[in-house]
């Protein structure tokens, strides 16, 4: 047996459709280093990466996921353009990451359809660099260049010894496409 340091979830790498499954207690977590900081990339509850996929009605509950860079509750990233949507979905639990973090996905391109998650986000930097920072972190996504449409998300980002954490947002933590109809109920801070 050899462990997996990327592209880890349920499913490694999926494309093709998943619908309709619950997932209690699922517990998610990449690789960590001597002082136990992720160091994983690519890692979501659902699968690490998505691609030509539809993801519908996949809820996941009292989970935890941890990564270091692409962390996504659902799913770590998804990166094909507009060809994979998320509907009806959702996550709850808690995700540790550093880098495109979000409580459903990590990075997407993806339009992502009447779904939410209810976090708890700790960002964190490298133990031996405090002066490194978390960086486009999202309540539902890190950063999205995908559609978002009657989303929310709740709950609350913590800095988890950074100096700073940039590009941090309740909804989104880096958004460059359309949001319709969405909401946020996140505290950020400690």
């Amino acid at each position: 047996w050899l462990p997996c340091v990327h592209k880890i979830g349920f499913i490694s790498v999926l494309k093709g459709t998943v619908s309709n499954l619950n997932f209690d207690g699922l517990s998610v977590l990449g690789g960590a280093d001597d002082d136990h900081d992720p160091t994983s990339y690519y890692v979501g509850g659902l699968a690490g990466q998505a691609s030509h996929s539809t993801i519908a009605n996949v809820h996941i509950t009292r989970a935890q996921v941890q990564g270091q860079s692409y962390v996504g509750g659902l799913v770590g990233e998804i990166d094909d353009g507009d060809h994979t949507d998320i509907r009806h979905s959702s996550y709850q639990g808690a995700i540790k990451g550093k880098r495109k973090v979000g409580g459903l996905v990590g990075y997407s391109s993806a339009l992502i359809f009447q779904s939410f998650a209810d976090v708890e986000i700790y960002a964190y930097t490298e133990s031996l660099d405090r002066s490194r920072y978390g960086e486009k972190i999202g309540g539902l996504v890190g950063e999205s260049r995908g559609t978002l449409q009657e989303c929310h998300a709740t709950g609350i980002i913590v800095p988890m010894e950074c100096l700073s954490i940039s590009q941090v947002g309740g909804l989104v933590g880096y958004n460059s496409s359309a949001i319709w109809r969405s909401y946020a109920s996140v505290d950020i801070g400690e």
